[in-house]
């Protein structure tokens, strides 16, 4: 009995041994989309859709991941100018995506961009999960 359940404690925690970069594991890609601290991107809180689906909503220094099957996606968020990057999903890989907001009176702007994995990684983990 004491095996059995040593075996299950084992598979659990190892369920949960995922991190930043590792979230999507071999099957899988982990797509970050954060907004970092500064300027005007505080007072606005964002949605951010994956394929049409809304996977949340960023604030600044906020961040979140979103596990997808290998293939095409399309990351958007609505706004004055919908902004959008399209990716190809890898499987085991992980990608970064930047959001920010520019005011334009008496509305505002989103920019999106894709960005390589050091600067990613950096402010993903300077950042807090929002999902």
């Amino acid at each position: 009995m004491k095996a059995v359940c040593l075996n299950l404690l084992l598979l659990l925690l190892a369920g949960c041994a995922t991190g930043i970069g590792g979230a999507g594991g071999t099957n899988r890609a982990t797509i970050y989309i954060y907004r970092e601290v500064g300027g005007v991107n505080n007072p606005y809180p964002k949605a951010v859709l994956v394929d049409g689906r809304t996977a949340g909503e960023l604030t600044a220094n906020g961040y979140l991941a979103v596990v997808v099957k290998p293939g095409e996606h399309v990351i958007s968020s609505p706004a004055a100018n919908p902004a959008s990057v399209t990716l190809i999903a890898e499987r085991g890989k992980t990608y970064y995506v930047s959001q920010e907001i520019i005011p334009t009176p008496p509305t505002f702007h989103v920019l999106l961009n894709r960005v390589n994995e050091t600067r990613g990684s950096q402010s993903v983990a300077r950042a807090r999960r929002l999902y």
